[in-house]
């Protein structure tokens, strides 16, 4: 039943980013088409600046679409009307959300290959080699000297976003079932709740800097010095092991609020 779910979860995808993703690429197309006939005429100006301005646009509208159809479909297929056949269905809580954000992960990197895509149609022929020459020269660069640590370290910043990515995804997620207990007005109380939260975080964030400037680092410097490699892996292995904490703080407040709290509309 999960298979069926995740399935019905990219058709509802697909059938709203697909069409943003094909006029992102259609206007990168249009966009490169322009510049082929590049003069100086003020009226050529106008038309590549109007390109310019709505391949932009594009791009805005295709990252924030991502991730406004992944919050709607969590909020509308479990806390509107739509809930009361989604949990007659044999899934958990827990399956839902692991379905949901499986698929708003996957679209994710699909926007991003999208964008990047976009980005070689424009500049196909003129960067796209500088680019790629780029690219070569940091992997070389990173194979050339402490090979085994420069792998590593590639490997936890892939982690490292992944987390990040998957916890900001929860964290709407856990806004939005605590939102759904208001009475009234839920989705503006999932957005309270949301800045409430960064807001906290940031003068929390704020205190503890605060709090570091007294914190005696002269062993932390000396061990910085000596083990460049060993303190970069233990940054990245300590910011990778909270986002994986806080995934799972927001995860369960959301399974708890459908499990125990659920209040449909």
């Amino acid at each position: 039943m999960v298979k069926k779910l995740i399935k019905h979860e990219f058709t509802a995808f697909t059938r709203t980013m697909l069409p943003m993703e094909l006029i992102l690429l259609g206007v990168a197309l249009l966009n490169r088409i322009i510049h082929l006939f590049e003069s100086h005429d003020t009226s050529y100006a106008i038309i590549e600046w109007s390109s310019n301005a709505a391949y932009c646009i594009s791009l805005m509208v295709c990252g924030v679409m991502t991730v406004a159809v992944a919050i709607s479909r969590f909020y509308k297929n479990l806390f509107t009307s739509e809930g009361y056949l989604s949990f007659t269905l044999p899934v958990t809580p827990a399956q839902h959300i692991f379905a949901k954000l499986l698929v708003a992960c996957t679209y994710t990197v699909i926007t991003m290959v999208t964008v990047f895509i976009s980005i070689c149609i424009i500049s196909m022929g003129d960067y796209l080699v500088e680019l790629f020459k780029a690219a070569g020269y940091l992997i070389e660069e990173l194979f050339a000297h402490n090979t085994v640590h420069r792998i590593f370290f590639a490997i936890e910043v892939l982690i490292m976003c992944v987390a990040v990515g998957v916890s900001e995804i929860l964290k709407f997620y856990a806004c939005i079932s605590l939102g759904q207990r208001a009475k009234k007005n839920r989705i503006l109380a999932a957005f309270g709740i949301y800045f409430g939260y960064y807001f906290v975080c940031q003068i929390f964030g704020t205190v503890l800097l605060i709090g570091m400037t007294s914190f005696e680092w002269e062993g932390v410097v000396k061990f910085a010095v000596n083990n460049p490699n060993g303190i970069i892996h233990i940054v990245l292995l300590l910011i990778v092991a909270f986002y994986c904490a806080m995934s799972a703080l927001y995860f369960a407040v959301s399974r708890y609020i459908m499990q125990k709290r659920l209040n449909l509309e």
